[in-house]
């Protein structure tokens, strides 16, 4: 796909106020239908902006796993929730439920449930004896 600079997303916004058609558009300025509707589908639905990352929050518990191992033993089991999660690893909360449904997907497999259950014990562990076995803080 081509880049697509602003004065291309205003023309092609002009032309949509005008009551012109994809196809006209495409034509007019020299792209594809398809081109087209991608530019108009990203001027509605831009992107989230990043979460800032932020280097003062030790999140060095889980910086031995793959990534969307850390960003579930965060979120899940050490019960912090996706958008604290997403706060505190730079991410967007979307990729942290990503991240979540990716693993609960490979839990299917005993193996590998076995396997996040031995990693689950041993980061709540780390964490303290104020967490309980959900993550959840204990009175």
């Amino acid at each position: 796909m081509q880049p697509v600079s602003p004065e291309l997303r205003a023309r092609v916004d002009r032309l949509l106020t005008r009551g012109k058609t994809y196809d006209q558009i495409a034509k007019a300025i020299g792209r594809t239908k398809n081109a087209v509707a991608g530019i108009v589908y990203r001027n509605r639905n831009p992107r989230p902006k990043r979460v800032p990352f932020r280097p003062d929050l030790d999140i060095s518990l889980v910086s031995d796993l793959p990534p969307h191992e850390a960003r579930y033993i965060l979120a899940v089991t050490l019960n912090l929730g996706i958008s604290e999660t997403a706060r505190r690893v730079g991410r967007t909360p979307p990729t942290i439920a990503h991240s979540c449904h990716l693993i609960e997907d490979k839990r299917d497999d005993y193996a590998y449930d076995q396997y996040l259950e031995a990693v689950e014990a041993d980061k709540i562990r780390q964490a303290g004896p104020e967490t309980g076995p959900t993550g959840k803080v204990q009175n």
